[in-house]
């Protein structure tokens, strides 16, 4: 048996490599903080069992998130001497696109351990972007085996599981000396910039225009008010058609249910009770709430898989920095619009325990799909109530958006109350050290 384990940074491909390797199903996302805890699977190789955990991402050793915590204390306790061989091979998983970053960690895993087998994941999407990495040069750089590797494409599995199992068994230390490493980022960033070259494409312009509109100074919160009004008129509209149908559907149900209940000779009352009541308030909620949650879940699915949300958490940081929050909570309110639980839970990939404190206590101001039916109604009453009109679709998608922005308004507000007083501290350390970032123009 090899013991292995699949390190790296967040949001790198790693639970996909997981996948591919073991033939697991571990969920995988587009977004930071996934995977908290491990996950252990096997594969068999050459007549070799490997056995090999996925930890969750890491951007350092030095823990400032509970997923670093994890990833950090796994790996100080199982790589020991060579004597003990309580972990046989570490896998490093990289992003091909985003090396001088990724090698970071790697420099670290390799002042420990010199076990280890980096992985270049990404490689065609590197390869979109005009990026190129010479794995060659870089294998002799770090001193271990550096194999390319497309996960998604299954490209590269074979032989990262040959360097598994030969790290695994080999005997003896690979790996160049820790004290080549006292000054680890400038370290990452000179092997970068010897073996990765980059000669971006018409793909990659494009893309990095489109950065330039959705996280521009001027157009990236009118572009998201838009989407967010978009959302809510194609949510609105397409949910009174199903509502409807819905309605016209569970109209001829009820009349055959009721008809059934008195064939099996059951009192008027228990009947009355059954088909009037229950059902009949049961169909009514499947009509009201169930189009809304079918239309405005798919929408909210097709941002996050085009990677809008993250650019949208990048958009707000600033703003959440200033009332004492953290940038990562606008990803926590985006979760709270489907179900305010989801929200709670998907705080866990906040850093700093503070900020994590605050948006668990103000993810409730937003309105869940479940009180979207009630906005909806409360703003059309008090439409008609001021005009005498009924709303119209645009008009109620129009003040949604508006009551969203107030309820955004009310948690930012609170934020900064809560950080203030109850809740006053610092940023997280890791948030601090992290360098301020531009977006490179196009050309």
């Amino acid at each position: 048996m090899i013991r292995a384990v699949l390190a790296g940074n967040p949001n790198v491909g790693k639970s996909t490599v997981f996948n591919a390797l073991t033939g697991l199903r571990q969920h995988t996302g587009n977004w930071p903080g996934k995977t908290v805890e491990t996950k252990t699977g096997t594969f068999r190789h050459n007549g070799h069992t490997v056995e090999i955990t996925d930890l969750p991402g890491a951007y350092s050793l030095r823990p400032h998130s509970p997923e670093e915590a994890v990833a950090g204390d796994f790996l100080r306790e199982n790589c020991t001497c060579e004597e003990c061989g309580r972990l046989d091979c570490v896998v490093i998983v990289c992003d091909a696109a985003a090396l001088s970053r990724n090698l970071i960690l790697v420099l670290q895993i390799l002042e420990m351990t010199p076990r280890c087998v980096v992985c270049v994941n990404l490689m065609d999407e590197a390869k979109k972007r005009g990026i190129a990495v010479d794995t060659d040069a870089l294998s002799r750089l770090l001193g271990c085996p550096v194999i390319p590797c497309a996960a998604r494409r299954k490209e590269g599995l074979s032989a990262l599981q040959d360097a598994i199992v030969q790290t695994g068994t080999e005997t003896g230390n690979t790996g160049m000396p820790a004290s080549a490493y006292d000054d680890i980022p400038a370290r990452a960033q000179a092997i970068a910039e010897e073996t990765v070259h980059t000669c971006p494409d018409t793909a990659y312009r494009r893309d990095m225009l489109f950065d330039r509109i959705f996280l521009g100074k001027w157009t990236a919160y009118p572009i998201m008010a838009l989407l967010v009004l978009g959302i809510f008129w194609l949510t609105i509209h397409g949910a009174g058609y199903l509502s409807a149908g819905l309605e016209w559907c569970f109209d001829r149900i009820l009349p055959l249910c009721r008809d059934l209940l008195l064939i099996c000779r059951l009192p008027e009352a228990v009947v009355s009770f059954l088909a009037d009541g229950v059902l009949g308030t049961l169909t009514q909620v499947i009509a009201v709430m169930l189009p809304p949650m079918a239309i405005f879940f798919p929408l909210f699915t097709l941002l996050e898989d085009l990677g809008y949300l993250p650019r949208t958490a990048f958009c707000l940081d600033r703003l959440f920095c200033r009332c004492g929050a953290c940038g990562k909570q606008a990803l926590t309110m985006l979760m709270g619009l489907g179900c305010n639980a989801a929200g709670v839970t998907g705080c866990r990939i906040i850093d700093s325990p503070r900020e994590r404190k605050l948006a668990i206590l103000t993810n409730c101001l937003i309105p869940c799909n479940g009180r979207l039916p009630m906005v909806l109604f409360l703003t059309g009453t008090l439409t008609v109530l001021a005009t005498g009109y009924e709303a119209s679709g645009g008009l109620q998608a129009v003040l949604l958006t508006g009551t969203l922005f107030l309820c955004t308004t009310v948690t930012l507000a609170l934020c900064h109350i809560l950080s203030s007083t109850l809740l006053r501290g610092t940023p997280s350390a890791f948030a601090l050290e992290l360098p301020s970032y531009r977006i490179p123009r196009v050309g």
